[in-house]
């Protein structure tokens, strides 16, 4: 499918793929239109791609932003084992808005399946 013409032939092959996995994980966030923020997954997924932490800041905050249709916002603290507190902030939304985000977020996982299932083909001529 790829062929190692997409890249220079100086660079290792796993220097390629991890390249194709931040790729790959921004991707996915930027399509992510109709959720809040990204999930907790997503964030590991994306710092374990080795996606800087400004650029995961930037992406939360981008989605945030765009949520137009919001009705509240709410922040929610959970008390952790160790005594300290963390909150959680979270959008008030209609069930109509929830019901397309549902739907939205079906799609982008289905699409996050086929990318992941990509094989590089690192045949030479």
């Amino acid at each position: 499918m790829f062929r190692n013409t997409l890249a220079p032939k100086s660079l290792p092959l796993g220097t390629i793929v991890k390249l194709l996995n931040v790729a790959i994980s921004i991707w996915f966030c930027f399509m992510v239109n109709n959720l809040n923020a990204l999930t907790v997954e997503e964030i590991i997924r994306l710092k374990e791609a080795g996606v800087d932490d400004r650029t995961i800041q930037l992406l939360v905050e981008r989605e945030m932003m765009k949520r137009e249709n919001v009705q509240g916002i709410g922040v929610r603290e959970i008390e952790r084992p160790d005594g300290s507190r963390d909150k959680t902030y979270f959008s008030v939304v209609s069930p109509e808005e929830e019901e397309k985000s549902k739907q939205e977020e079906e799609k982008l996982k289905k699409a996050y399946e086929i990318l992941r299932n990509v094989i590089i083909d690192q045949r030479t001529k």
